[in-house]
């Protein structure tokens, strides 16, 4: 009898033990990736709590509401998982410059109910300028249409360093990204295209002032 009973309550610990842990894991998981598709490691409480330090550094984050910074981080973590990130000419990637990378990319993409950029799949962060010998040129980023984004580390610190010279080296690349795909055939929220063609039309006559030097930028 006093086995059956040991057995029994063997039983019903494992019961528990599995439901807590199914909580946990679906609560972790539905925080992180905000959808059904699978991502590529378990992140926990504290790892979320590191990467909100992290991002004390950009203004864009801590200026939104509490609500806002959890939609922020989110996003951040699930578009960090879903990429690769590798380091060249000797740099090597850390986890704060993959979560200040994906930060950029969820500041650019914030109001858009998509935001992983699927098209992209490897981040190459470069110390700093670095050669391209397709282009043969020396560059501070880049984006490719076989899914590449590149870019100078150095050169993307630099973008946030100072909120008001309009130069930010994340955003820019991410922006190619963003009509990359979007010219591929990705509408984003179902008007992003037409308003991105208006956009075109509005703004080409200031862009071209800007390329000949008749106003500055």
């Amino acid at each position: 009898m006093e086995v059956v009973v040991g057995i029994f309550v063997i039983l019903c610990f494992m019961v528990i033990l599995f439901l807590i842990m199914n909580t946990v894991g679906t609560f972790l998981f539905k925080m992180i990736s905000g959808s059904g598709e699978p991502v590529k490691a378990s992140i926990t409480t504290e790892d979320v709590q590191r990467f909100a330090m992290m991002l004390d550094r950009f203004a864009y984050f801590k200026n939104l509401s509490n609500e806002g910074k959890k939609k922020f981080l989110q996003r951040t973590v699930d578009f960090m998982l879903s990429k690769d990130f590798d380091g060249r000419d000797g740099l090597q990637v850390t986890e704060e410059m993959k979560v200040l990378v994906s930060a950029a990319a969820a500041q650019l993409l914030f109001g858009l109910p998509q935001y992983r950029l699927s098209s992209f799949y490897n981040i190459r962060i470069f110390p700093s300028i670095f050669y391209s010998r397709l282009m043969n040129v020396h560059m501070k980023g880049g984006t490719t249409r076989g899914g590449v984004i590149m870019l100078s580390w150095k050169d993307f610190l630099a973008g946030y360093a100072d909120g008001s010279d309009k130069l930010n080296l994340g955003l820019h690349e991410f922006g190619h990204a963003l009509r990359i795909e979007v010219e591929g055939g990705d509408d984003y929220s179902g008007a992003f295209a037409t308003y991105m063609e208006n956009w075109d039309l509005i703004s080409r006559e200031t862009f071209l002032q800007v390329q000949h030097d008749q106003i500055p930028f």
